[in-house]
Order: C-alpha cells, then sequence, then structure tokens
C-alpha cells in the first residue's frame, strides 16, 4: 500500500515486498527473533494476537503498560552499535514529547497529496492577483500555499523529471495567455503539468505516489475548466466591437462637410469633425460610412440607401 492508501502494483509491487521482506528478516536475524514468520507477515499479511507471538519468539514480552514495561526491561542486555548495554528501566521517569506546531504543520503537508493542492492552489492565487491587482487575498493565500509546498518538498524525495515536466508546463500555461495557439499550449500545459505532479515524488527510494483519482485527475480537470472558461471569455473580449476610443468609430454614420477625395475632405460624426478620405468620391451632404480610422484620419465610403 502506497503511503497515499493506493494500492501498488506490477514490478514496483514486488520490488517493495521484496524489500521489506529482506529488511524485517534482517532485524528479526539481529534480535534474536522468528525470521520465517516475519517474512511470512510480510508476504502474507498474516497477523496473530499477542500470545500468539510470544510463543512463536515474535516478541520478547507482554506488558499490562508503561510502568509494566519498564519494570520487565529493567537488567535486559541489549546490543548497540557501541556495545552491549544492561538497561536501568525500574522506576524511571515517563517523559512524553509532543510534537510542536510547527512539527505538526511539517507533518500535516508532508503528504504527496497535500503538497500538490498547495502547488496548484498557490499557483490559482498568484493567477488571480497578477490578473486583478490589488484583491490582495489571493496573492497572500497563493503565496502561502507555495510556502508551504516548498516546506513539504524539503521532507518528501524529489524527481528531477518531475520538476522539469511542472516547470515545462507553467511555462507553456503563461505562453498561452501571449500566443495565439487556439488553446494548443493550454493543452500541452495541463498534460505536462499532470505528468510532472505525478512523477515529483516518484522516486526509486521511495514508494510516495500522488493519488490520481481522488487528488491530481480532479484537481488538473477543475484547473483546465477554469482555464477554458478563461480563454472563451478573452476571446469574445477580443471578439467584441469596442465601444471607446478612436476605433469606437468603425461602422458609425456621419456626413461629409466637403467633398471628400483620396486626398482630404471633412465630415461630421457624432458631433465632432474629421478629417476623412475615401477610395469612392463622395460630394458635400452625402451621408458616409466610416470603415476604418487610420491615425486622427477616418476612411470612409458613401452610405447606400438601405443603410440610411
Amino acid at each position: 500500500v502506497g503511503a497515499g492508501g493506493e494500492d501498488i502494483g506490477g514490478d514496483m509491487r514486488k520490488k517493495a515486498e521484496n524489500d521489506t521482506a529482506a529488511f524485517i528478516a534482517s532485524i528479526a536475524k539481529q534480535r534474536g527473533r522468528n525470521a520465517a514468520w516475519a517474512v511470512r507477515a510480510v508476504r502474507e499479511s498474516t497477523s496473530i494476537t499477542s500470545d500468539e507471538a510470544l510463543k512463536l519468539h515474535v516478541i520478547d514480552l507482554v506488558a499490562d503498560g508503561t510502568e509494566d514495561l519498564t519494570a520487565r526491561l529493567d537488567g535486559r542486555k541489549v546490543s548497540t552499535p557501541r556495545g552491549e548495554r544492561t538497561l536501568r528501566t525500574k522506576g524511571a521517569p515517563i517523559v512524553d514529547h509532543e510534537m510542536t506546531l510547527i512539527n505538526r504543520v511539517i507533518d500535516t503537508v508532508s503528504q504527496p497529496n497535500i503538497a500538490v493542492l498547495l502547488f496548484l492552489g498557490g499557483l490559482l492565487g498568484l493567477y488571480m492577483e497578477f490578473t486583478h491587482p490589488g484583491l490582495i487575498f489571493p496573492g497572500i493565500a497563493g503565496g502561502l500555499c507555495l510556502i508551504l509546498f516548498f516546506v513539504s518538498a524539503e521532507v518528501l524525495p524529489f524527481n528531477e523529471a518531475g520538476f522539469v515536466l511542472v516547470a515545462l508546463g507553467i511555462g507553456l500555461l503563461v505562453a498561452e495567455l501571449f500566443v495565439t495557439s487556439f488553446g494548443l499550449l493550454f493543452l500541452g500545459g495541463i498534460v505536462s503539468l499532470t505528468l510532472g505532479l505525478m512523477l515529483l515524488f516518484d522516486t526509486p527510494e521511495s514508494d510516495l505516489r500522488v493519488s490520481f483519482w481522488s487528488v491530481l485527475f480532479p484537481a488538473m480537470l477543475a484547473l483546465a475548466i477554469f482555464g477554458a472558461v478563461i480563454l472563451v471569455s478573452v476571446t469574445r473580449v477580443m471578439r467584441t466591437r469596442q465601444h471607446a476610443g478612436v476605433e469606437a468609430m468603425v461602422g458609425s454614420r456621419g456626413v461629409a462637410r466637403t467633398e471628400v477625395s483620396r486626398e482630404q475632405g471633412k465630415v461630421f460624426i457624432s458631433g465632432e469633425w474629421w478629417n476623412a478620405v475615401s477610395e469612392e468620391p463622395v460630394s458635400r451632404g452625402d451621408p458616409v460610412i466610416v470603415t476604418e480610422v487610420r491615425e486622427m484620419t477616418l476612411r470612409v465610403r458613401p452610405a447606400r440607401r438601405e443603410e440610411t
């Protein structure tokens, strides 16, 4: 079973099982315990009661509590890297060392699933702050999420290939904002980011994995939907005719105050006089329609009867 609660399969399952069996067998032999049963416990998931464990020499003793345990351990000889030592535990004071608040926070965020959610939350928060300056809260929340993510990354094993894919995914998503790719860069960014986060904590030395279906898939699907909504909104804005500025005059109707030729002319539109030119000659007093704006000169054409 992986750290995220998911089943491990294939070659990784065999490797993890063999490594664990060999490790527990070496400990059992070193402590003079039942190594055969320890290996069977790993490979067959065998469970026994405390009395059975004592009978099979899987454990050394059964105690009723902390005080009973310290009394039973007193005088026992144990092997240590510095040689054999005799335990003097009878009547020894019991001191509980609980985790501090910082330790509890680190313990909570140092899980692959939590780390990935913090990373995505940080990206979303910073994106909202950059696109809507002054909101403050998304920027603070996003920055805090990224700080906690980097704290967890210091504890968790790290895969360089996963990091490269994550960086590439972020780069493609940012490039989509500046390059017209009709969503191809965005799609590539989502795929690269997904693969990168899957591999980010996947190392040969560890069986830590990000849960794909319960964490990564819903998170990336939400990110994809959010990005798609943003792209559609931006596309609509770009295609919508402007209603402010000089460019908004395209399509406006007016009246020629002088003859308008390819070189010069004057028109009256929206209560203002404008310099104008026209590919078709326009007589004074004829209605015109603006087709283009170049600097402060309007390019017009004669309005047809059905347009007036």
